[in-house]
């Protein structure tokens, strides 16, 4: 994360829990109740779940669903 904006590490660091919070739901499912996900459909609970944590504990993140699955980059406020 080195030359990025230092605002841009809370939605990494967002991103990253999510990530874990759906493969560990996931893993649960998995085991408990024998079923699967597609990696589609973890990237999409990813996604939304990251989306709806920043949603909540920023107010200043001002950005819809689709802006942030469409170009979360760009939400982050990283040029490319």
């Amino acid at each position: 994360m080195a030359g990025m904006p230092r605002s841009s590490h809370i939605f990494f660091r967002t991103i990253w829990f999510a990530t874990v919070w759906v493969i560990w739901k996931e893993m649960n499912y998995c085991i408990f109740k024998n079923t699967a996900a597609t990696s589609g459909a973890l990237i999409e609970k990813i996604e939304l779940n990251s989306f709806l944590w920043l949603k909540s504990k920023h107010a200043s993140f001002c950005y819809s669903y689709t802006d942030w699955w469409k170009h979360p980059l760009l939400c982050m406020g990283i040029q490319v």
